[in-house]
């Protein structure tokens, strides 16, 4: 495809976004908009401008990642350098993040109080280059987060690389393509022994056998795509001056908490400092887990190489291993591996590939699931470790289908697995990457 061709495409997606920007967003200022007796009283007289806002950002993230997900050159190039590549250098290279911000900003610039009437309503009559001076980088900022969630996607492929042509093939003879969602029929009764059971027990009911669909990049899976987005901010749209009353219902205790000075500072303080201490967490016992590493090879003369982004590989994946260590002569190559939470299970694969479980789960049911894949291997000569730190309530093996919770020592394919405490003494012990537990019988936390 020439550069001009690709020029016009880019151009035409963000015309077609820009219109349907405007549209869904005039819906939500127009249905959202106080009646007379609620102006005479001054009562919800900012509720138009709030809704119409809040579709003004939803819907331009939405159609953006959609548009970025299905943009084949894109796609393409990402696949090519399997992912290792730079977000800004990719995005910034392309048409369509331009023609969208170009586009944007030269209908706000003309069309200045009837695009977007909520704009207007915020900045007044004078207010056409400061509107802009504000609402371009909002948006600049959107789409680009709209463009790196849509890598997420690019990755699913990107583990498997049969998913596209599967979902292509499925497309072609009308099969369904990707699910998104998965949600279990309502039982029909609700068994008290197996409720009991399991909430008393170290299962989880979120851990069941079910294959991720591969995500269907044809022109079927493209309709549906655009038609949810739609479909929803229509709904939206119309909606917005019930949903809005519905919220703020919710938020009334919190407005008259607001009133309170020192009630209000105690509220935004606990909201604040909740992520904050779990970040602390989480940095804290990577932190110990290397200090203890590092001590024990003091101690033992045994070779620790420098470790490969200790903090970073927290937040995302790293490239490789961590770190390798040489024991009696023995060299294992190390890899830390971060679960998100304690409570969200992970599932490991033996060809490098894993899952974190995202799942809604009630009287030992399982009503909703998502996967995020996420790839762990990497080759190596030596023998391979993965360190999973801080790590999961739930560690599973899937292998043909068939999960299997895991314990430190137990083996993935070619990957041992540890906890921190289950790595600190292995090597402490000196039976790193033993597996005959019967035998050793070593301490796992």
């Amino acid at each position: 495809m020439t550069t001009l061709k690709k020029a016009g495409f880019a151009a035409a997606g963000s015309l077609i976004l820009t219109v349907l920007h405007i549209l869904f967003t005039q819906l939500a200022y127009f249905t959202a908009y106080p009646d007379e007796s609620e102006m005479l009283v001054a009562y919800n007289t900012f509720r138009h401008i709030i809704v119409s806002a809040l579709i003004f950002i939803s819907f331009y993230y939405s159609f953006v990642r959609v548009k970025t997900v299905y943009n084949t050159p894109l796609r393409e190039k990402y696949l090519d350098a399997e992912g290792n590549i730079g977000m800004f250098s990719l995005f910034f290279s392309s048409f369509d993040f331009w023609t969208d911000i170009i586009v944007f900003s030269a209908v706000s610039l003309i069309g200045y109080g009837k695009a977007f009437s909520f704009v207007f309503d915020l900045f007044g009559e004078g207010g056409r280059l400061a509107s802009l001076a504000v609402t371009l980088p909002v948006i600049a900022v959107v789409a680009l987060l709209a463009r790196f969630n849509a890598t997420k996607i690019w990755n699913r492929t990107l583990e498997n690389p049969e998913s596209e042509e599967l979902a292509q093939k499925e497309d072609n003879i009308g099969k369904k393509g990707h699910k998104p969602i998965k949600l279990m029929p309502t039982a029909p009764t609700f068994a008290a022994m197996r409720f009991i059971a399991n909430n008393n027990s170290d299962s989880n009911p979120a851990l069941e056998n079910e294959q991720a669909a591969p995500f269907n990049y044809g022109i079927s899976g493209m309709i549906k795509s655009y038609s949810l987005v739609l479909a929803i901010f229509v709904l939206c749209s119309m909606l917005g001056r019930l949903v809005y009353s519905l919220i703020s219902l919710l938020l009334v205790p919190i407005f008259m908490i607001s009133y309170a000075k020192y009630a209000a500072t105690i509220l935004f303080t606990v909201l604040v400092a909740l992520p904050i201490i779990r970040l602390i967490k989480k940095l804290s016992k990577r932190a110990s887990l290397i200090s203890k590493t590092k001590k024990i090879c003091r101690e033992r003369k045994y070779k620790l190489t420098e470790i490969k982004a200790p903090f970073a590989s927290i937040f995302s994946s790293i490239h490789g291993e961590s770190f390798r260590i040489t024991v009696d002569g023995k060299t294992f190559s190390c890899k830390f591996v971060s679960a998100k939470k304690p409570t969200l299970p992970i599932i490991l694969r033996e060809d490098g590939t894993g899952d974190i479980l995202h799942s809604l789960t009630f009287l030992g049911i399982k009503w909703f699931e998502r996967r995020k894949p996420f790839r762990f291997g990497y080759e190596s000569i030596n023998k391979q470790i993965l360190i999973i730190n801080p790590s999961a309530k739930f560690v599973c093996s899937e292998i043909n289908g068939t999960l299997s919770e895991l314990d430190n020592g137990d083996s993935v394919g070619n990957y041992i697995i540890y906890t921190a405490g289950g790595f600190v003494n292995a090597l402490d012990r000196e039976v790193l990457g033993v597996n005959d537990k019967e035998k050793y019988k070593y301490k796992y936390i």
